[in-house]
């Protein structure tokens, strides 16, 4: 084996037909495969995390960085109803409305608060005008 430049995931020389050959050349089995992918992914992280905890990780991630893009995450999770894939990862979005929803709240109270503060300072200026006319 020859490891990736990071370090992380080495590679195999194989000739073999199969995408993730065994020792014997053989397919990995489906077990095999998944235990090896969390091992790799507790050595690199220090996290256990199962690879159907990944599959969820990476769609979850991914629409955090493009909200909304249920259709490709539909395609790379390989559901067959694009509404299996909304109905699963929507309240993903829910978190993130409200983040931004809370940043607007705090920009316009501080926007509300230098606008009372132009507005009494306003008043006082029409109050001075007033009382020196009088």
């Amino acid at each position: 084996m020859i490891p990736d430049r990071d370090g992380v995931l080495p590679r195999r020389r194989s000739n073999a037909s199969w995408l993730f050959p065994g020792v014997a050349g053989e397919p990995k089995t489906a077990n095999m495969f998944s235990t090896q992918i969390t091992e790799r992914i507790q050595k690199a992280t220090g996290v256990r995390m199962t690879v159907h905890q990944f599959r969820h990780a990476c769609a979850a991630i991914y629409l955090k960085h493009r909200p909304g893009e249920y259709e490709t995450v539909k395609r790379l999770l390989g559901h067959l109803n694009n509404q299996t894939t909304i109905n699963f990862y929507c309240g993903l979005e829910t978190t993130q409305a409200n983040e931004a929803f809370g940043k607007i709240i705090k920009f316009d109270d501080a926007a509300w608060g230098a606008y009372r503060c132009w507005q009494r300072s306003e008043l006082r200026q029409w109050k001075q005008r007033s009382d020196s006319s009088i």
